[in-house]
């Protein structure tokens, strides 16, 4: 399904995301994980499509910062969840 977007419009749809992300600072703990988990879902989703542009030298360092993100958005949502 993830075939109707070429890599240009998932990377400014993520950029888009940003103004989102910094004003559920105003949110309640309710709506902030609401959005956490829409904006972890399109991310998983849409994300792992750009993998074939990285060269093979940096897909290890992709898929550490997958991590990194992974855990710092179980934090948010209060989970006790860690990637490792």
């Amino acid at each position: 399904m993830a075939g109707e977007l070429n890599p240009l419009e998932i990377v400014i749809i993520e950029i888009l995301w940003l103004p989102l992300l910094l004003y559920s600072r105003e949110m309640n703990d309710e709506e902030r994980k609401g959005l956490f988990v829409l904006f972890a879902s399109y991310s998983g989703y849409f994300l792992p499509r750009l993998l074939e542009l990285l060269p093979h030298d940096l897909l290890l360092m992709f898929f550490l910062l997958d991590v990194v993100f992974n855990n710092w958005i179980f934090s948010h949502l209060g989970l006790n969840f860690r990637m490792i």
